[in-house]
């Protein structure tokens, strides 16, 4: 196993110790669209509560998915339907999506580890450097064609927090992140250009789920409780977004409910959504119940043989996504995108509009597993994964 790989896992331990709810007493132990949006796509690396699903972990916000082995079998409880399906040739994803495909020390110019947070434009990437386990220290611009770096600003950690700062979105020539604890939540921007921090906003929430910035405001929702609230990026006061009660971000500028579907009637996670721009809604009229994650307009689930499918929200267009273990099944990134473990590759992505997969081709030692880093925002274009030369980074939004 690789030190970035291990140091991912620890993280996700410490992580999940940190953020997991007290259990009671006596108690042992959760295409490329048209064009860019204004802004960029927007990262929320959610520091959300800690779901361990099968053979994935929450990093920091991000998806960790793991025990996806070169050879093509798996140790995570993937279905006997997964093991049966014939070795096929899949294209590599440089020859699927050449555009779409960047491959990066794990270092900067500086020689300073960083982490990838998303792409501020189609050849840069925005990153921070670390000063100590998991405490950000500095954002910076990495510019993947020449090589380059500009600092942006320095991360300022709160005295009171034990939290690192996460949910790192981007948008109107900003971005913001937070941290979040028992002592509170606290919300803090810096302008793209450079520039020094400041708070934006400061709330009694212990765990926040999205943040996203639009119209000089942050907007951002709980994940313990509904609401979407927002404050003036110049910073102010936090106030509940008119109509939004019961309500999460799912992907800005649309919120929705439920969150989680267990216990629902439905067993759908965002089965009614809303656009708090034009007012627009969406729901889900799905034709079994299966336990489905929704986006903006695909939603996938498992049936109850754990083969994964994906149907659009009014019940069409229903097929089986080939080769998804079951820790795969999260909303669409993108509305189009679902990784795949292919019989015949390694690790790759399956395009829900066009029906292309392409592999990534990435090999392993025997005792070394793959994973890729998701985040948790459906709204984030990056994918990535760690190899022993560095990351391989993949812009969905260029695809």
């Amino acid at each position: 196993m690789t030190e970035e790989l291990e140091q991912a896992l620890r993280r996700t331990l410490t992580a999940a110790a940190e953020r997991a709810p007290k259990a009671p007493p006596g108690i042992g132990l959760d295409s490329r669209p048209a064009r860019r949006p204004r802004g960029y796509p927007r990262v929320a690396l959610a520091a959300a509560a800690v779901a361990l699903a099968i053979g994935g972990a929450t990093v920091g916000g991000r998806t960790l998915l793991t025990g996806m082995h070169a050879s093509g079998s798996s140790k995570t409880g993937a279905s006997p339907a997964l093991h049966r399906l014939k070795k096929t040739a899949v294209p590599a994803m440089e020859k699927v999506w050449p555009q779409a495909i960047h491959r990066v020390p794990a270092t900067l110019p500086n020689g300073r580890r960083f982490q990838p947070l998303t792409f501020l434009d189609a050849h840069t990437l925005l990153v921070n450097t670390e000063f100590s386990f998991e405490k950000a220290d500095a954002l910076y611009a990495y510019d993947l064609r020449k090589h380059t770096t500009r600092r942006i600003t320095t991360v300022v950690t709160p005295a009171k927090t034990k939290m690192f700062a996460s949910y790192f979105t981007t948008g109107d020539g900003y971005v913001a992140w937070a941290f979040a604890g028992d002592y509170g939540a606290e919300v803090w921007a810096a302008p793209l250009a450079g520039g020094e921090a400041h708070r934006v906003a400061r709330t009694d929430a212990t765990t926040l789920d999205h943040l996203a910035i639009d119209g000089g405001n942050v907007y951002w929702s709980l994940t313990r409780s509904p609401g979407v609230y927002r404050a003036p990026i110049a910073g102010g006061t936090a106030r509940l977004v008119e109509g939004t009660g019961s309500a999460y971000i799912l992907q800005w500028p649309w919120v929705g409910s439920p969150r989680d579907s267990l216990g629902t009637a439905t067993n759908v996670r965002f089965a009614t959504i809303k656009n708090v721009r034009t007012g627009e809604t969406r729901s889900a009229r799905l034709t079994d119940r299966a336990a489905w994650h929704c986006g903006l307009t695909w939603c996938v689930g498992q049936t109850k043989n754990f083969v994964t499918e994906a149907q659009r929200r009014d019940g069409g267009g229903r097929h089986a996504i080939p080769d998804v273990e079951r820790m795969m099944v999260v909303p669409p990134s993108l509305d189009r995108f679902v990784i795949t473990k292919p019989a015949g590759g390694t690790i790759a992505v399956y395009d829900l509009k066009t029906g292309l997969t392409g592999d990534l081709g990435v090999t392993s030692g025997k005792k070394q597993q793959l994973g890729w880093v998701v985040p948790q925002e459906p709204g984030n274009p990056l994918y990535y994964t760690v190899t022993d030369g560095g990351y391989v980074l993949v812009d969905l939004a260029a695809i």
